[in-house]
């Protein structure tokens, strides 16, 4: 994998040592236990053993000289639950329940903590008997105060936030060095998503309150008083379907009451008696029902309510037969003869005449059939009409008009012109087929994961002049699967396709995805994609998995590339490649590209002709590497991203930040502007190379000289003619 992120951290010094620990517990009610054991799933009411705690402790740290600790103090806040088996599910905020979070002198961020959860936390005993600054960290999470034990079934929380309310920012370092980055003040009020902190696994053995009855939701170090309004969710013995909200404040001195919520209106069938807020959640019962979905009127007793009652024929042989009936009304009318019924059964049913010419013969034994000659049931001998059947735009008979009607209508080899329209569907080719669009074809894929998927083993197929439409559930416009071969996919257009992955763990989409097994190896082979414009996409125009064979990438525009987070960096690529073989690249337009080509451990590949606009970074490769590299200007350099393995990274500008970056540390550059021997010392020294290309070469200054040359055509001479190990000038 090319791109790797490395997090720098201090070495670790100390151990810790806990200071005075002070216990804030406010906000009762008066629901007993009972009421809550009883309420239905739907209710969702507060008891006056569930609340948040708050303790406060001052730190004390060994082995931190760069920040001092003098003015601050820990804070640690807690839900507190009934039963040793309630389960907190989440801390939240939304448009009914507001949370939020201050704390006007900021907070610390240690930078051997992960990210803005405690499961992201060194235990205390990290490096025991040194540093010790990390156990002081701010965090969210619940129950954890460190790494999860995984294998004792602890599971770190799942932030829940938006792009516009990123509030897990303020947990997590600015600048990877532990501080204090000012004031913190954010709000969990979005008015559509719910944000917070949420265990997703509903057995995560830290969600569980435990003997102490209490899990631990947040831990916050800050020179100052902090302020809070938190909601939590919990699942009483662990039910989802019973469910306790708890919200409280803290207003820097004091927390505040808990608030009791549920129904109010005593006519309901899940009145609460002790609620002192109505949150919407009354039931009440039917009209003409009690709570218990019994009449309150029914003389019969046949469990329909009087009121409700429907009289009508419930004789269904009866061409009047009512199956809504309840009671029998004797109106019940029957057939006979050729006579038949119209078929309803809501009590509206009559009797059909079936010999409508009077003949004694019944109409069933008519000949009915079509009798337009364009139908495709034609029938040269009806002489009763019937309905006829026409064929679709794609000619064939009863078809549906669709793309993948006509595929699988199809015979192998046979050529499917696409009339000119908008076709929302995604397709799957399973044969050899020519598809191609007559006009302006717009195939809307939206919705699909993949717009068109054309399965393993298939050969002998061409997709020609679609344009290709996703949106954010769609991951890949095309795919070729294992072993597919003679492939081609040209003069389309494929935009909007943003859905992650594209069907696999990856977090880029793709416009094309072109993949091979690798056990057995079942490569696709022979691929021509060409003359193709491909925008809109989450991270890659085309990727090329592992195992391709003989791929052809040419005459293609690739732009509006939408750059992702992968691997500690981020990806916006034209075409990127790993084990593919045989593989030429040319006369592509890469426009506003991070990375125009990005190869991974790839042979026999050719690029050449290509234009670049606003796409500095040509090519980044593992190094050594098979590709002929022919578009020009360029310089390269070698780097290690991963500080193991070598990549070489090709710009056409040495301004470039990766070239920069990594052509002074590695050693090794080198330039399509006249590359050679650029060493003095060197016998093939050229005095006109700009770029050192690793090829110098040097005397043993013993008998051997250089033969003086300048131009790099120098050599090494011998002067030990007869290899005796004495100079000549010296026999």
């Amino acid at each position: 994998m090319l791109f790797t992120a490395v997090k720098t951290k201090q070495a670790l010094r100390s151990f810790v040592i806990i200071g005075t620990t002070l216990l804030l517990a406010l906000g009762h009610t008066s629901a007993a236990e009972g009421n809550v054991s009883s309420l239905s799933s739907t209710e969702s009411v507060v008891n006056e053993t569930y609340r948040f705690l708050q303790t406060v402790q001052t730190p004390f740290v060994i082995a931190e000289p760069l920040f001092d600790f003098s003015e601050y103090q820990t804070f640690k806040i807690y839900v507190e639950t009934m039963n040793s088996d309630d389960f907190v599910h989440r801390v939240y905020g939304d448009a009914l329940h507001n949370a939020s979070f201050a704390a006007p002198s900021g907070i610390y961020n240690n930078n051997f903590c992960l990210g803005a959860t405690s499961g992201q936390a060194p235990s205390a005993d990290f490096f025991y008997g040194g540093y010790n600054a990390h156990t002081f960290d701010s965090w969210v999470g619940i129950g954890l105060t460190s790494f999860p034990n995984t294998v004792g079934g602890e599971v770190d929380v799942t932030l829940q936030e938006t792009s516009g309310l990123s509030w897990s920012d303020n947990f997590s370092l600015e600048f990877m060095t532990s501080g204090n980055y000012g004031p913190v003040d954010f709000s969990l009020d979005d008015a559509d998503t719910a944000c917070g902190w949420a265990l997703d696994d509903l057995n995560a053995t830290n969600g569980f309150t435990g003997d102490d009855f209490r899990a631990i939701v947040m831990q916050v170090t800050s020179p100052a008083t902090i302020v809070w309004t938190l909601n939590a969710e919990i699942y009483v013995h662990g039910d989802p379907s019973n469910v306790v909200l708890i919200s409280q404040t803290f207003d820097g001195t004091s927390l505040g009451p808990v608030l009791i919520e549920g129904c109010t209106d005593a006519n309901a069938c899940n009145y609460y008696d002790l609620a002192t807020v109505d949150n919407g959640s009354c039931v009440l019962p039917p009209e003409l029902y009690d709570c218990d979905d019994v009449c309150l009127n029914d003389l019969d007793g046949d469990s329909i309510c009087d009121e409700l009652e429907i009289p009508g024929c419930q004789d269904v042989m009866a061409c009047n037969y009512m199956a809504s009936a309840t009671d029998e009304n004797n109106t019940c009318v029957y057939p006979t003869g050729c006579e038949t019924c119209s078929g309803e059964m809501d009590g509206s049913g009559s009797i059909i005449d079936n010999d409508s010419d009077d003949d004694g013969v019944c109409n069933l034994d008519e000949i009915v059939g079509c009798q337009d000659d364009e139908a495709c049931n034609y029938d040269s001998d009806a002489t009763d009409p019937a309905n006829c059947i026409y064929r679709d735009v794609f000619s064939i008979c009863d078809g549906d008009g669709s793309i993948q009607n006509a595929i699988e209508n199809a015979s192998p080899a046979d050529t499917i012109h696409v009339p000119a329209g908008t076709y929302a569907e995604a397709l799957v080719i399973n044969k050899s087929i020519i598809l191609i669009a007559n006009g302006e074809v717009i195939l809307d894929v939206s919705g699909n994961m993949t717009g068109i998927s054309v399965l393993e083993n298939v050969s002998l197929v061409i997709i020609q002049g679609l344009n290709i439409i996703g949106n954010d559930l769609t991951g890949s416009g095309i795919t070729l699967n294992p072993g597919t071969s003679n492939i081609s996919i040209r003069d389309n257009s494929i935009s909007n396709i943003l859905l992650p992955g594209g069907g696999n763990l990856s977090p880029l989409s793709y416009g094309i995805l072109c993949w091979g097994n690798s056990s057995p190896v079942n490569p696709p082979t022979d691929i021509l994609i060409e003359n193709n414009e491909i925008n809109g996409v989450l991270g890659s125009a085309v990727s090329l998995g592992a195992n391709t064979e003989s791929i052809i990438v040419r005459d293609n525009r690739f732009e509006n590339i939408q750059p992702v987070a992968f691997a500690g960096s981020y990806l916006a690529v034209g075409i990127q490649a790993e084990l593919a073989n045989n593989l030429s690249i040319s006369n592509n337009e890469f426009v506003d590209l991070l990375q125009s080509n990005n190869l991974v451990n790839c042979t026999d590949v050719a690029i050449s002709n290509n234009t670049y606009d606003s796409s500095s970074l040509l090519l980044l490769t593992t190094f050594p590497h098979e590709i002929s590299f022919n578009d020009a200007p360029w310089w390269s350099t070698t780097l290690s991203l991963d500080g193991q393995s070598l990549s070489e990274a090709f710009v056409n500008t040495p301004l470039d930040l990766t070239y920069l970056s990594f052509s002074a540390l590695e050693g090794f550059s080198q330039s399509s502007s006249n590359p050679g021997c650029n060493d003095v010392l060197a016998c093939n020294y050229d005095l006109n190379a700009l770029s050192n290309d690793g090829s110098c070469i040097y005397s043993d200054g013993v008998c051997e000289s250089c033969s003086g040359e300048t131009n790099g055509t120098g050599s090494i001479v011998d002067n030990d003619s007869d290899n005796d190990g004495v100079c000549d000038d010296d026999e």
